[in-house]
């Protein structure tokens, strides 16, 4: 099959310590092929020429609604994939290095992307921005010395869908029906399972672990057909899913002064207060309908597996180094995280833990799944 190679230059720009920088031109290619048929699979893999000692990249990447995001193989020597992100319809895919990892010098393939076309007419995939770091990054992980190219450029690759081949059978000669005995029973139709939502397109990471926990009543979407993988979750909302997971119950003898009697959550919040799993803030309120931060969903889960004895590591909090963020984890969440890693309940994105970044209803429902899954042992 023909490919479509799509080649262009960017100028890079180094940030150090907000001031930016010319530095080398970077050739960016992307190989696709030229058309493609009605439910195959179509492969797109990003290359770059000139790299030095690129270390991680990040690739966001916009995508028509003739196709899906199927997944992703990071070909960065050495470098670790990460769970890709979609968001309004822009997939995030970035990979980077770990410890003492040498750079990458040359022309490296970054990333080989697959999608299902799920319908006729021109497939488009452009390529928003695409940042890459070197391996400075080693010695100041908070640094944010990267090389960000040129984010007013919008490339696309436009591949045109062909009918499929199909070989149409031979006509057979008629033959007059048969009476049907009444005792006849006919075969059932079979039927395929409908999805149960329908954006989660770009989640395939995600999906069997939002779907099964549908199937077992624990998680709902935000409507009969959507979940909204990439929206944040309540504070209520992720002690919720607790609660029902484990069936836990107490007596409830005091909740929070924000949480209201009335509200769907007052149960839930005023057993995981009874049980010690929430404790509150300073003025004794639970903040029930903030977003919930990657550091609070790890540490009310790892006090829950203190409560039913489910721990079986022991507290090692310079595990947290070996991430490039391990040291943005605030003081009360680093015993529990730690744990956490140990378990492999925690794994991090990118050699990145992003304690305070708030929690996603996608990432939420993969950590809920693997707690389950713990639970179920």
């Amino acid at each position: 099959m023909k490919k479509t190679i799509l080649a262009f230059c960017m100028m890079a720009i180094m940030s150090i310590g907000g001031i930016k920088v010319s530095a080398q031109a970077v050739l960016f290619t992307a190989e696709a092929p030229t058309t493609a048929a009605p439910n195959s699979v179509i492969k797109v893999t990003y290359h770059i020429s000139n790299a030095s000692k690129l270390y991680g990249y990040e690739l966001k990447v916009g995508y028509s609604n003739n196709v899906t995001f199927k997944e992703g193989k990071n070909l960065l020597p050495d470098a670790n994939y990460s769970a890709p992100a979609n968001h309004n319809g822009i997939l995030t895919y970035a990979s980077t290095k770990m410890g003492d990892k040498a750079g990458t010098d040359g022309s490296v393939d970054l990333a080989e992307l697959a999608f299902d076309v799920v319908g006729s007419g021109t497939i488009q995939l452009t390529l928003y921005t695409a940042t890459l770091t070197d391996d400075s990054v080693k010695k100041s992980p908070s640094s944010s010395m990267t090389k960000v190219y040129d984010l007013n450029l919008v490339k696309s690759i436009v591949i045109n869908t062909s009918p499929s081949t199909t070989t149409t059978p031979a006509p057979t000669p008629t033959v007059a029906p048969t009476a049907t005995p009444a005792d006849t029973i006919r075969p059932s139709h079979t039927h395929r399972k409908k999805p149960a939502f329908s954006d989660l397109g770009g989640y395939d990471w995600a999906k069997s672990a939002i779907e099964q926990l549908k199937e077992a009543d624990i998680i709902k979407g935000t409507s009969e057909e959507s979940f909204s993988p990439a929206e944040n979750i309540k504070r209520a909302d992720f002690i919720l899913l607790l609660v029902r997971m484990l069936n836990l119950t107490a007596d409830i003898t005091e909740n929070f002064g924000d949480v209201e009697k009335d509200s769907y959550y007052y149960q839930a919040t005023g057993v995981a207060k009874a049980l010690g799993i929430i404790k509150g803030n300073d003025l004794k309120q639970f903040e029930p309908k903030k977003a919930i931060s990657r550091q609070d969903m790890f540490t009310l889960a790892f006090r829950i597996l203190k409560l039913k004895n489910k721990l079986s590591s022991q507290p090692n909090k310079a595990i947290l180094d070996n991430f490039h963020d391990g040291n943005d984890v605030s003081e009360y969440a680093r015993e529990g995280i730690s744990v956490l890693i140990e378990m492999g309940l925690v794994k991090g994105n990118a050699d990145r833990i992003n304690p305070q970044a708030v929690a996603t209803r996608a990432e939420t429902a993969v950590f809920i799944h693997r707690l389950q899954a713990l639970f179920s042992n």
